[in-house]
């Protein structure tokens, strides 16, 4: 499966197209999901309505919101690791174009969703687009024969724009408010057909000056040698496996006042809809900002990058004990946006790991690398708001944290570990550039004796 150069840069553009639909829709629902079911049960008894005590409302909307956070991601958790074996067998473009179609079915069913039932389809169609976009798209880029300088811009932009899933509520809470749910889940739909033909070009057009001699004797070229790892034989690596622990850790603030701040705001500042999605236009920008700064240190001194992440980690810790002293509802920004930041950093520098290790050391395990990576990111997600509900309902904004502040210290220590893992001296990667100068192999190789080198880490 050989990835042709006039057609690869369609692709990649299809790729991040649907990556920023993907992940507006994630989070588009956050600043205006508590509107759209005021939870109010009422009874109707000989032409007389009674309602609920407001506790039981509450409770209900807590429930509802709970479930339709978790629903994405649970699905994301079911499917990505069979995702990533799909990946390593098929290829990418299949993969991605299933993924597109997925995130168009869920516009359309959230467009004309009005029912609980409706939400949670769209939700799960979600989870199993988002995953094949990020999984196949992600490995594409690492498979690309383009040169390590360039492959790393296009993951930094890739981050930049996985930025949007802050901006989603920025956008839901304004585009609802104004253009109403129909229409504004309609235009993401047709934007969507639209990234679709640009990916089917994509596949279509294929690179006439190479030939099948011409990829059978640069293959023939290639004398290194390489295994496929399978999950098994990827999690015995240490740097696979922190790095699964450590994304999780940095995704949790995320994943935990998610769904709470529109509830917080919402009961107890009595904030509408925009204000609500206006939070979070300064965690975007700290998060577009994050991602310059990660990209910075990975380019001029990616062998500090452990001491970054550490930095971080500790940042997140001391950041998360802001919350409970906010007492006004536009200082919720400051917290938050600061969480933004420094979670921002160590995700961005343990995909930099990964990618690094699918590109050089395990270079058949491209698509399971990745759905690891999904598989972390989104578990905090999966469970986070069943947990961060029942937190604040029951503890409290301090306490909730607090929970935040010591799982981030009791983590720090891990980022130690990658003080050498761009130490390995990887020869491949001059091989494969130097192959041919229009052909592009289906994945980057590996001496054995570097493979085992980080293998028996």
């Amino acid at each position: 499966m050989a990835i042709s150069k006039p057609s690869t840069c369609l692709k990649i553009t299809g790729f991040l197209i649907a990556l920023l639909l993907s992940r507006t829709l994630v989070t588009i629902i956050v600043s205006f999901v508590p509107q759209w079911f005021p939870i109010a049960e009422c009874l109707d008894n000989d032409n007389t309505t009674s309602c609920l005590h407001r506790d039981s409302e509450e409770a209900e909307e807590e429930l509802f919101i709970s479930i339709l956070y978790a629903t994405s991601q649970l699905t994301t958790l079911i499917v990505s690791p069979m995702i990533g074996v799909l990946v390593d067998s098929v290829g990418f473009d299949v993969p991605i174009l299933v993924g597109i179609l997925c995130l168009f079915a869920t516009s359309l069913t959230f467009a004309f969703a009005n029912s609980i039932n409706l939400f949670i389809l769209a939700r799960i169609f979600h989870g199993v687009g988002a995953s094949f976009v990020f999984i196949a798209g992600t490995g594409l880029v690492s498979c690309s024969n383009y040169s390590p300088q360039t492959v790393n811009n296009i993951y930094t932009l890739e981050w930049l724009i996985y930025g949007f899933d802050v901006f989603g509520p920025v956008y839901g809470g304004i585009a609802v408010s104004l253009f109403g749910q129909q229409r504004t889940f309609s235009i993401l739909a047709f934007t969507l057909i639209g990234n679709l033909c640009i990916f089917v070009a994509g596949m279509i057009i294929s690179d006439p000056d190479v030939s099948e001699n011409k990829l059978k004797e640069a293959d023939s070229s290639n004398t290194t040698t390489y295994t496929q790892q399978g999950f098994k034989g990827l999690v015995k690596n240490s740097y696979i496996t922190f790095s699964a622990i450590l994304v999780a850790v940095a995704v949790i603030p995320k994943a935990f006042l998610d769904p709470v701040l529109p509830v917080w705001m919402s009961r107890d500042f009595g904030s509408d809809s925009w204000q609500i999605a206006m939070i979070y236009f300064p965690q975007w920008i700290c998060f577009e900002l994050a991602i310059i700064f990660s990209a910075f240190i990975m380019k001029k001194m990616n062998n500090k990058m452990w001491f970054v992440m550490f930095i971080n980690l500790l940042l997140i810790a001391a950041f998360s004990m802001l919350l409970f002293m906010v007492s006004a509802e536009w200082a919720i920004a400051i917290p938050t946006s600061l969480l933004s930041f420094s979670t921002t950093v160590v995700r961005f520098l343990i995909f930099s790991v990964m990618a690094f290790l699918s590109r050089q050391i395990f270079p058949l395990d491209v698509g399971r690398i990745f759905a690891i990576y999904d598989f972390f990111t989104i578990l905090p997600f999966a469970v986070g708001p069943l947990i961060s509900l029942l937190i604040y309902e029951y503890a409290g904004i301090f306490w909730l944290g607090f929970t935040m502040t010591v799982v981030s210290l009791c983590a720090s220590p891990l980022s130690f570990i990658y003080r050498y893992v761009f130490d390995v001296e990887v020869d491949s990667e001059r091989e494969r550039l130097s192959i041919s100068p229009t052909h592009e192999p289906q994945y980057t190789t590996t001496t054995v004796h570097q493979q085992d080198m980080l293998s028996d880490k």
